[in-house]
């Protein structure tokens, strides 16, 4: 292959590499910053439903070894920046009460207090449970238990039955559950707990609008914009160089018919 043609074919091959590069750029984020680790991965595709339900990019990125490893929750700032994603990401955190914060561990205090601890160990193991369950309620945000056990009968000739006391917040302007099916939904599972023993309260709180920066919309126009514009210029580059191959091939061609011709002819006169 002439040096010429291998030149064009690599100044040609430089020039979408470049494009390429310039349309990844256009489409990555500017930044990223974790707003927020969990223990669990449950709990980190729960925080990241609810950041994709408020059109937050966001993504799950697991940290640590397997014996000590967590879940961090990744959100992407949009091109240019400006779309204020990282600062709405934790006011979003905080209006649905994530992540989740499980009452504290017991410490255990000697050999005479170690049944009192493992009781206190039982009972925080019992709220755990009921405040999962009440999450699972697509409403709810905050929720408090307090558990207080059953009264061991050797304490006591009449000893106090168990009793639950739950406060529940929701966001919805009408909650999508109610006393009745958390009353149940508690007192099943939990062991000798009824019904007329756990006491709920529910409350309203509504979730703060979220207000995004004019600059996000912006950032947006000039991305589709630009990402356009990149396409269109690579469009006019290519066609330009393969027009200008093609008029060199044509115009190498023209002259190696001329040269024919003109060989012919001075064949023809020196016969003759």
């Amino acid at each position: 292959m002439p040096k010429s043609k291998v030149f064009e074919a690599s100044k040609l091959r430089c020039l979408l590499s470049y494009l390429s590069i310039a349309l990844c750029l256009l489409f990555s984020s500017c930044s990223s910053k974790s707003v927020v680790t969990v223990p669990t991965e449950s709990e980190a595709i729960e925080i990241l439903d609810v950041f994709q339900e408020n059109e937050i990019p966001a993504e799950i990125k697991q940290v640590g070894d397997e014996k000590t490893k967590s879940y961090s929750i990744i959100v992407n700032e949009d091109f240019l920046g400006g779309s204020n994603n990282q600062s709405i990401a934790i006011q979003v955190l905080s209006d649905n009460c994530l992540p989740h914060r499980d009452p504290p561990i017991v410490e255990e205090g000697g050999l005479i207090a170690s049944v009192e601890a493992e009781k206190a160990k039982v009972q925080r193991q019992v709220k755990i449970n009921i405040i999962g369950l009440l999450r699972r309620f697509r409403d709810a945000t905050c929720v408090d238990v307090t558990y207080v056990p059953p009264q061991d009968q050797l304490a006591s000739i009449t000893p106090y039955p168990a009793t639950a006391s739950v406060v529940i917040g929701y966001k919805s302007p009408e909650p999508g559950f109610t006393d009745a099916e958390i009353r149940n939904l508690v007192s099943g599972s939990v062991p000798n707990l009824q019904p007329d023993k756990v006491n709920v309260k529910l409350a309203y709180r509504p979730v703060r609008p979220i207000v995004r920066p004019v600059r996000n919309g912006i950032n947006k126009v000039l991305l589709i914009g630009g990402a356009a514009l990149t396409v269109i210029l690579g469009s006019v580059l290519l066609i330009y160089f393969m027009q200008r191959r093609k008029t060199k091939n044509t115009s190498t061609a023209l002259a190696i018919i001329d040269d024919d011709n003109e060989n012919g002819r001075d064949e023809a006169t020196k016969t003759s």
